[in-house]
């Protein structure tokens, strides 16, 4: 009832964007949340108001996200399906001796350690390729060595990366001569998330992060990450009190 009837003065109101993207607050393990998302015409007023919209968050714990090569980038490669074998629509054939590469956009749910590997195919030979994480090398040639045919798939030894919370772009490049068939990028969560209020991240809601809280208290329009200190628990880049009602609810409730 409260999104249903929540307006731009409600704790419920999150954000007006323009883009079909939003990264809201660290969420609840195990924990009902509704949603709605309401059409706005351009000079701000509702045109639409959205459907109220439910979801259940599973239990904490690592989680792993594929991002198709055919869906990504392509700078060089182009999109085949000759083998079978593969996920999604097909794969990206790296087709020139050098410089072409894949771009892929992925989202990091929090801040903290991921692994990523790479499904591809090759029948001899090592191709590897250069990797990089928003613009800056993070391996200069990892092992893309043969799976003994085309049509056999495996997945790159995993390279360890620490991802801030948000979207990123991953390039690989080719570091050598060629590149093999890319099925998919392969992103896994390292680390359990911390509870949304577990500002210290020690593990456990109490006084430590209401102390740490009440030291953001007030802060607008931050731009750290976590946002205000982590005491930005709304999504919204400020600390007011729809913060303070997320963590008095997680406190009371022992999430």
């Amino acid at each position: 009832d409260a999104v249903a009837a929540a307006t731009r003065q409600c704790c419920e109101f999150k954000a007006c964007v323009s883009k079909n993207t939003f990264v809201g607050p660290a969420l609840i393990p195990d924990t009902e949340y509704f949603w709605r998302v309401d059409g706005v015409g351009a000079r701000g007023g509702i045109v639409t108001t959205g459907t109220v919209w439910s979801f259940v968050t599973g239990q904490p714990g690592a989680t792993d996200t594929i991002y198709e090569a055919e869906d990504a980038l392509l700078s060089g490669p182009e999109t085949a399906n000759s083998y079978s074998g593969y996920t999604g629509s097909g794969y990206a054939d790296y087709i020139n001796t050098s410089r072409d590469y894949i771009e892929y956009s992925v989202f990091a749910n929090y801040s903290g350690g991921h692994e990523l590997a790479f499904r591809y195919a090759l029948e001899t030979g090592d191709r590897p390729l250069e990797i990089r994480l928003d613009g800056d090398v993070i391996e200069s040639s990892l092992p893309f060595p043969s799976t003994g045919s085309w049509a056999n798939w495996d997945y790159t030894a995993a390279l360890p990366v620490t991802l801030a919370a948000g979207t990123h772009a991953i390039r690989a490049t080719i570091a050598d001569y060629k590149g093999a068939n890319v099925d998919h990028l392969l992103i896994t969560e390292t680390e359990t998330p911390p509870p949304a209020g577990d500002i210290s991240r020690d593990g456990e809601i109490d006084i430590e992060d209401f102390a740490i809280f009440a030291g953001h208290w007030g802060q607008t329009a931050c731009s750290d990450n976590p946002a205000c200190g982590g005491a930005d628990l709304d999504g919204n880049r400020n600390v007011n009190s729809c913060d303070l009602a997320v963590l008095g609810e997680v406190w009371l409730n022992g999430k």
